[in-house]
Order: C-alpha cells, then structure tokens, then sequence
C-alpha cells in the first residue's frame, strides 16, 4: 500500500486530498488580485511571486517562489474590492525550507521596515507540503480589506531560502466601484464656484 495522509491512497472524507472535498471555491480569492499592483519583496526569481496565488486544485504544482538573501517574503496583494479575510492556506517546500510564520497586515503597501512593527494578527505554520492545514483569520479584524500584505520573516532551518508553492485565501469578496467613489468625493467638495463671496457683494452695496 502506499502511503498518504490517511495511511493509503483512499482519502479519509474529512480529508482535504480526498477528491469529494474540492475547494477551489473557496479558495478563488486570488482571482480578485489586482495584478498590476501586486508587488513580492526579497523574491530570488522575478515574478515568481505571483505564481504561488493560483486554483486550489494547483496548489501541489512545480511552481514555487523562494527567498534570496535571507528567509524573509513580503507580498503585497492589492484587491479589486472589499474582502472579509476567513482563512489561509501556506503550503512550503521541503521542512527545511518552509516558513515558520506569517505575518499579516492590512491598509497599505510594506516594506521592510514597515513590517517590523505589531502586525495585526501573527500565525504560527506548521510544515504543509500537501495543503492539507487550514489556518483561521480573525474576521472581525479583516474585515472589508482592500489591501493585504503578508509578510514571511524566516523558515525552520533558520536559513536564508524560504520557499513556498502556494498561498490559499478563502473570504468573503463584495466588488467595490472605487471610480464612482472618487468622482462622488469630488463632487461633494465645496468650491468657491458654488458661493457668492460676501466681500465682493459687499464692495458693490458700497460703491
């Protein structure tokens, strides 16, 4: 018999390899990415970032970002809308190599000094090669998130490559029109225009 998670190839129901159990769904945040904002810091392969958020049924491919100077990986992941953030699947390379944490925070972009600050929730990560570890986020914390950034400070070896093939967001998405909201903050502006200048009202009673 070969081995698995449920000690053989038939999949406990429970299981998230078991085939009945498809997700992708749930997982489907990562097409609400808004790409040409997307930025991944500290990457050793450009644009490898971007490959890990992809269909949950892919999460087991080749595809994998690793870190380069040291075990540090921030990305950056600008929404099309508002997200009320729920859960959070990492799957990392080897033991070794995987992330021992991840760091999220919400509002803006980070870089590295940014993130050295309190995040607004931490997460320990236990290694997960085959997706099977679902991670809760406070909700009540993430919620009508329109900006995420997650940063990954080091691996379990303590080495400087971290790797990671896919990263899993699972929430609520509500599309926001932010075109509509600019122009309708625009407008509610006052301006001079919209008002008779008592000076000058004033200046031609006198004269």
């Amino acid at each position: 018999m070969s081995g698995g998670c449920c000690g053989g190839d038939d999949h406990e129901p429970g299981c998230l390899l078991n085939p009945a159990n498809d997700r992708t769904a749930d997982f489907s945040l990562y097409t609400k990415i808004n790409w040409s904002e997307f930025t991944t810091l500290n990457e050793a392969t450009k644009e490898t970032g971007r490959k890990v958020f992809k269909p949950w049924q892919d999460r087991l491919s080749d595809e994998y970002v690793e870190s380069d100077i040291d075990g540090d990986l921030i990305f950056n992941i600008p929404l099309t809308g508002d997200v009320k953030l729920m859960g959070i699947i990492v799957v990392g390379g080897p033991v070794a190599l995987h992330p021992t944490k991840v760091r999220l925070f919400k509002g803006s972009y980070r870089g590295f000094d940014e993130v050295q600050g309190t995040a607004d929730q931490e997460i320990d990560l236990h290694p997960d090669t085959k997706g099977v570890m679902e991670y809760p986020v406070k909700a009540t914390r993430f919620n009508n998130v329109s900006y995420l950034c997650l940063h990954f400070p080091a691996n379990f070896s303590g080495g400087d490559n971290t790797r990671i093939s896919y990263i899993g967001l699972r929430g609520d998405f509500k599309k926001v029109n932010r075109d509509a909201i600019a122009i309708a903050t625009y407008e509610i502006r006052p301006s001079m225009s919209d008002h008779k200048n008592a000076l000058d009202e004033g200046a031609s009673t006198v004269l």
